[in-house]
């Protein structure tokens, strides 16, 4: 859905002034999911009143009911205390695919993979014991994937507990305190400390800027050249004036300044380019390069004025080109210079 119906939605529901409505205590929507509560004494009651919310060219369907409902990766019911609960729903379509245990990706790929479903089972779950069965339902997928129960035990053990503690935890800040390396999958990475790097490298700036700052330069550092960006002229701030090897005040980025000395170092990996991901970009130039040429031939003709004085000599068959029989691809392959 684009920027443009989004922002005509929420137009919409300020023209019906939903938000303000004291017999809907919510009203919340996901792109072009909506969920609501409404008070009313039946469920005709309750449609009726919610089908005021209407969009233009848009047809909604609601479905009510006074005990539960399905909203995205959710149910939300009302338990026999008269509270409103929600638990994990898994869609009846859904083929529970997960990343095969013979797969080639690396064991900490399959257990970031495994918690990481066990962080979203416990957002979705408002009672332990919900969530502590459907660990156990997850627990029994990936073995059935043919993970050995020995290794599914061991990351449910030593996370389900964790997992729930902080099923509301607000991690922004904790995302904004890393660096991450762009990498692919290898298994050089299972004999590599990102942590180490990191440590390595940001100790190493720490304490030059220390001796810098103390005109002790037993440590070396690299110079920087004339073609750099001019820093001290955009952002003076965010630089400090050191002693030069020829005694000259310069100022280099002080990077303590750039709260990066207190961050650490991740590993972010993707699969390899394989021969479908070339394949798929062969046939994207190609009909990239089939698409301009049907415009330009367009173009040329819309363009083209034909004298109705002259007479157009159409030849003969045998001065025609053949290439006009040609398949338009083996055509365009040919016009790129491919040879045949």
């Amino acid at each position: 859905m684009s920027r443009t119906h989004l922002i005509l939605q929420v137009l919409y529901e300020r023209k019906c002034n939903i938000l303000n409505d004291p017999l809907v205590p919510f009203y919340g929507r996901y792109i072009d999911d909506v969920f609501a509560i409404v008070y009313a004494n039946s469920e005709e009651e309750a449609l009726a009143h919610i089908q005021n919310v209407e969009f233009d060219d848009c047809r909604i369907e609601w479905n009510v009911s006074d005990r539960f409902q399905v909203f995205l990766d959710m149910t939300l019911y009302i338990d026999e205390y008269n509270t409103l609960q929600h638990m994990p729903y898994r869609k009846t379509q859904s083929h529970q695919e997960r990343i095969p245990w013979i797969s080639h990706h690396p064991l900490d790929v399959k257990r970031g993979t495994f918690i990481g479903e066990m962080s979203r089972l416990a957002t979705l779950s408002s009672i332990h014991s919900t969530y502590c069965n459907a660990i156990k339902s997850l627990a029994a997928l990936y073995i059935a994937r043919g993970y050995p129960s020995n290794y599914v035990y061991s990351w449910t053990k030593n996370n389900i507990q964790e997992r729930w503690n902080k099923r509301l935890n607000d991690n922004k800040g904790q995302r904004d305190q890393v660096l991450v390396l762009k990498s692919e999958f290898n298994t050089a990475w299972d004999y590599f400390n990102a942590s180490e790097l990191g440590k390595t490298i940001l100790d190493f700036w720490r304490d030059w800027l220390q001796h810098a700052e103390e005109s002790n330069y037993n440590i070396r550092f690299p110079q920087y050249t004339l073609d750099r960006a001019d820093l001290a002229d955009s952002l003076p701030e965010l630089c400090t004036l050191v002693m030069d090897a020829n005694g000259m005040e310069q100022p280099v980025p002080d990077i303590r300044k750039l709260d990066i000395l207190q961050r650490r170092m991740i590993v972010s990996r993707k699969r390899t380019r394989n021969l479908f991901d070339l394949t798929n970009l062969w046939k994207n130039i190609v009909l990239t390069n089939m698409d301009q040429q049907v415009l330009e031939d367009n173009h040329n003709l819309a363009n083209q004025v034909v004298d109705e004085d002259v007479d157009m000599d159409l030849g003969t068959d045998e001065d025609s080109d053949s290439s006009e029989d040609l398949d338009p691809f083996i055509q365009l392959l040919r016009n790129q210079g491919a040879v045949f």
